[in-house]
């Protein structure tokens, strides 16, 4: 009784972690990149910015983040996190809704709260259609978004933003991302040592990978039972088995075409590309471990604590359901350690 509850506790450990990965990577975007400037971008790096990205063919969102005091027409006041957004509001902060709607990006008079913040000011989150004064500016709320914190989300018009401190770009080819966004701040006249670049869609691509392996597995196993299982004459296994190889190879581009540049096998035997990937790899986890103190880093904070947890419930449903497999074939596990005794 005591092996089968164990049993159950390694599939629902396993089965859980494989569905929160699978639920973190669609939280994030699948072809977009974060970047973050040690200084507010000046108004002729902001056109630059805006232009580079045009030309790519790329979704920009520029914004910038403060704290103000919000109180409303009953009294009541808190204290919120301003993200002030040029573009695409879903871009730069992506998020469901529990009521209404993100607002536009050329909706100068709307603005988007957090469920919290919704609770602080007006006691409900049912708060869409109501005015809030952002500012001494009257916005409109349009949506109420589910999601941790004060803070709430305005657009701004082209004309009237400057200080930018963070932008967000959608659109990337997956081939190679980091690239186009370094060809992009190049043409800004912005280094990277003065940006941050988050690689959402890497990140999200890693993921799904992770919960997917799983999954993989499980199925390889399966098949290799049934193919074992199946009674089938010599010729056939053969004919089966070309067919097989036939279609993976037939596959193949595509898989090729869905991987990352840098998986690409044909600069690996260049020792410069391994020391380039590496030193990519540790500044991106550098970028990652110093998150800056924002309303859309720590909600991806929250993402890679989730995440972390993910994998170490899946490693631990793993090891459960790996000892209860050796508890219940004992002999086997037995037979297969001990080497048989020779007569001479």
């Amino acid at each position: 009784m005591m092996a089968r509850l164990l049993r159950a506790l390694g599939w629902l450990l396993t089965a859980v972690s494989v569905w929160g990965l699978f639920r973190l990577a669609a939280a994030l975007p699948p072809d977009g990149y974060g970047l973050r400037f040690a200084e507010p971008l000046s108004p002729a790096q902001t056109d630059a910015l805006r232009r580079a990205a045009g030309e790519q063919g790329l979704d920009l969102t520029l914004w910038r983040e403060e704290e103000i005091l919000l109180t409303t027409g009953t009294g009541r006041s808190c204290k919120a996190r301003l993200l002030t957004l040029n573009g695409d509001p879903w871009l730069a902060f992506p998020s469901n809704y529990c009521v209404g709607t993100a607002p536009g990006a050329e909706q100068w008079d709307g603005c988007a709260v957090s469920g919290p913040l919704a609770d602080a000011l007006f006691g409900s989150r049912k708060a869409d259609g109501l005015v809030l004064d952002v500012n001494d500016s009257p916005r409109h709320i349009t949506g109420v978004l589910e999601s941790e914190g004060e803070f709430l989300l305005c657009p701004e018009s082209a004309d009237g933003g400057m200080g930018y401190t963070a932008a967000a770009l959608g659109g990337i080819a997956t081939g190679d991302p980091r690239g186009t966004v370094q060809a992009i701040l190049q043409s800004a006249g912005l280094t990277a040592d003065t940006v941050t670049m988050l690689p959402y869609a890497t990140l999200r691509l890693v993921l799904t990978w992770l919960a997917w392996l799983p999954l993989v597995t499980a199925g390889l196993r399966l098949a290799r039972q049934v193919w074992h299982g199946l009674q089938l004459s010599r010729g056939v296994r053969w004919l089966a088995g070309f067919g097989i190889a036939v279609t993976a190879a037939l596959l193949l581009p595509a898989g090729l075409a869905l991987l990352p540049r840098w998986l690409i096998p044909s600069r690996w035997s260049d020792p410069g590309f391994w020391t380039g990937l590496a030193d990519t790899l540790w500044g991106t986890l550098q970028c990652f471990l110093h998150l800056p103190n924002t309303v859309p880093e720590q909600r991806l904070a929250r993402q890679l604590l989730t995440a972390a947890g993910c994998l170490a419930g899946f490693m631990l449903g793993a090891l459960i359901l790996s000892e209860s497999t050796v508890n219940r074939h004992p002999c086997r596990h037995r037979q297969t350690e001990e080497k048989p005794s020779s007569d001479g």
